[in-house]
This record gives C-alpha cells, structure tokens and sequence, in this order.
C-alpha cells in the first residue's frame, strides 16, 4: 500500500517523496511599487527600490543598499489607477533576511500589510 506522498525503493523502503506545494502559508504577489524604507542607526538612513513580491505579511525589496537586520519603516507607493488617487501603504517591519546580487539584490522585510491600510474605494458610476 503506497500512501499520497511516498514511494518506496527496489528493496521496498519508503522514501520521502520532494516537495512541490508551496509551504509559505500567505499567498505572494509579484508587483513591482516603487518602495521606501527608512531605519535609524546613529542617524537616519533611506533607501529607494522596488517590491519584487508582496503579502499580508511581508514585502521582498530590491535594493543595493541593504539596511541591517533591525526594525524599519517601510512605505509601498501604490499609483493613480483610474478615479483611485495613488497612496503609500506605511508599516513596520523587520528586515529578516538580506540578498546579494546573485539572488536578487535586496531584502526580506516581516510586517503587517493588511487591508485596513487601504481606504475604501467609491464604486465607478459606470459599474452601478
């Protein structure tokens, strides 16, 4: 009897059968929104770039310059869409883990990015 997930070998051995289903339990989105992340250490520093992915729960930001592994402000520059006036989404977060150039130059930042940043949004007149 082979269970879902498992196969066995010639000697019939079970062996772990590779993973193919994502493991993150938040969905990620590739958008790329120029972002803004800002972090004090002895003094304020800024960096400029753009989201690679985001969630509910974090952002992917590349970036040259890599804050340290610390709490940061983060604002995601949403833009103009229609009637929809464009707005930055501003959290705190913590940067988690950074990147080099061979994967991406950029970094991992963990926060809250939820919908009650967002504001509520008129209907068009056209889809009433």
């Amino acid at each position: 009897m082979s269970g879902v997930g498992s196969e066995r070998n010639t000697e019939g051995r079970k062996l772990a059968a590779p993973a193919t289903s994502e493991k993150r339990a938040v969905p990620r989105y590739r958008l790329n929104l120029p972002v803004l992340v800002r972090w004090y250490e002895g003094e304020t520093h800024t960096c400029g770039g753009f989201t690679r992915d985001v969630s509910t729960k974090g952002v992917f930001v590349l970036c040259s310059e890599k804050p340290p592994i610390k709490t940061v402000e983060i604002e995601i520059l949403v833009p103009t869409s229609d009637q929809v006036p464009g707005m930055a989404i501003k959290t705190t977060g913590r940067v988690v883990r950074t990147y080099g150039e061979n994967e991406g130059a950029g970094f991992a930042v963990e926060g809250q990015f939820g919908q009650s940043e967002l504001p509520d949004v008129p209907a068009r007149p056209d889809l009433q």
